[in-house]
């Protein structure tokens, strides 16, 4: 749905139940299983199955299901305890890496998060960054002042670094 969230403004309750269907089945690089796995033990049925046919599935006594449902569940969620601890250490190290942005410079674009939101249209599916912007010159370390447009008035904000085609700078020091 963020995607594309311009095309999803109006109808995205009604893409919601195969969106959440998705991610349940999916398998989670954090816990290295899907979602449904974690709380059911198994695997749910999915639309293709009808057309491949389902796995055999042996027929068990209620007291071998239990017990082998509760081995499933816990092997499931000691497997997931491991996966979690290796994805904390590399989200740990990846926010490290990104934590403080020093190494904004004049002359170089960035982008302007505006957590405003607009009127008619869905809050979850509006763009929060705007941009890019020239930043017009370095205030200190962690603040700088940054214009739109050529003729725009500078602005003093919270900033991401913009990645992507060359833009050509305009000449922003004339107005200092």
């Amino acid at each position: 749905m963020l995607i594309d969230p311009r095309r999803r403004q109006k109808d995205w309750d009604e893409f919601l139940p195969f969106a959440t269907f998705a991610y349940r089945c999916t398998p989670q690089d954090s816990i290295g299983v899907s979602p449904n796995m974690m709380k059911l033990g198994r695997e749910v049925n999915v639309p293709v199955d009808l057309v491949t046919g389902c796995p055999e599935v042996e027929v068990e006594a209620t007291a071998d299901f239990a017990e082998t449902l509760r081995s499933n569940m816990q092997e499931a969620h000691n497997g997931a305890r491991n996966c979690l601890r290796k994805s904390a250490r590399r989200q740990k190290k990846n926010f490290d890496r990104r934590a403080f942005q020093h190494g904004l410079k004049e002359g170089q674009f960035v982008w302007l998060h505006n957590p405003a939101k607009k009127k008619h249209l869905s809050p979850k599916l509006q763009l929060r960054w705007e941009g890019p912007w020239l930043v017009v010159k370095k205030l200190s370390d962690v603040t700088v002042r940054i214009q739109l447009k050529r003729n725009g008035k500078p602005k003093v904000v919270r900033l991401k670094p913009y990645v992507g085609e060359a833009i050509k700078p305009w000449d922003c020091h004339s107005r200092e």
